[in-house]
């Protein structure tokens, strides 16, 4: 998968060539940037510049230092070992049954038993499992994390509406003494705890986005690729705006009853 965006890829017959990572076109590296057809030295030995890879965006491939095999074992001293077996399993499917006979077969052949391997056999879905287990433990922390800030919103919702209940104590006997019913009362209150808690919802979700892609830029401008890109599903976004609004009017529902309760009589006499 790699790809050029100098000269090009090595060949079989190359024995002095290499190809380097993007980085090393960088004055950043070497304090003059690598170009086409220059000479480096590696491990003792010189080798002419045949290319420079497309960055990658990943810090292995953008400072790989790319040499044919029996060079690199030849400049090495390496011997016929392996750190590394990939094996391709055409059928997904069969995945876990090729596993299990990978094991089996390394057991045979080293002479082990169960449990005493010394060696590990690792597929992409165990990969992905981890992946799995660690994106859950941080959705929780999210959970949490989330789950705080909707309680102390409520909280602040709900003072708010009772400090708006209090202060319009007498626009409220008002509003009563001229026919206004109770449930109209507490109908106005409810609403305007609920469009408080929109409002609100509606900064967070701007808030959110500016962090997102504020992040994303300064991540695709350290990496000098698109790898991070934000993607925004906007049925989320709604049901967010809708569950600040239902939020709200969970919390102002006790200041909206207490308003709704109020004697016109003794609210009209409030005093502040």
């Amino acid at each position: 998968n790699l790809e050029i965006d100098q000269g090009r890829l090595l060949k079989d017959v190359d024995t002095n060539k290499v190809v380097l990572g993007i980085n090393y076109a960088s004055s950043e590296t070497f304090g003059q940037p690598v170009k086409l057809r220059d000479t480096v030295t590696v491990h003792e030995k010189s080798f002419e510049v045949v290319g420079i890879l497309k960055k990658k965006g990943s810090f292995i491939i953008d400072n790989a230092i790319i040499l044919n095999e029996d060079v690199l074992r030849a400049l090495y001293d390496v011997n016929d070992t392996y750190d590394v077996i990939v094996a391709i399993v055409p059928n997904p499917e069969e995945m876990a049954r090729v596993k299990v006979r990978v094991e089996d077969y390394l057991r045979k052949e080293r002479d082990v038993e169960k449990g005493e391997e010394d060696f590990s056999v690792e597929s992409p879905e165990q990969a992905l499992a981890n992946l799995d287990s660690t994106l859950f433990a941080i959705q929780i922390f999210v959970y949490v994390i989330a789950g705080i800030s909707i309680i102390v919103g409520g909280i602040g919702i709900a003072n708010t509406m009772y400090t708006s209940v209090v202060e319009r104590t007498k626009q409220i006997g008002i509003m009563k003494a001229i026919g206004a019913q109770r449930k109209m009362i507490f109908t106005l209150f409810l609403l305007e705890s609920g469009f408080l808690g929109f409002v609100g919802g509606i900064v967070g979700i701007l808030f959110g986005m500016g962090i997102a892609y504020g992040l994303a830029f300064l991540g695709s401008a350290f990496l000098g690729s698109d790898l991070i890109q934000v993607s925004l599903n906007w049925f989320i976004v709604l049901g967010a705006l809708l569950f600040s609004f239902v939020i709200g009017t969970v919390a102002g529902f006790l200041p909206a009853m207490q308003a709704s309760r109020l004697v016109p009589v003794e609210a009209l006499r409030y005093v502040k």
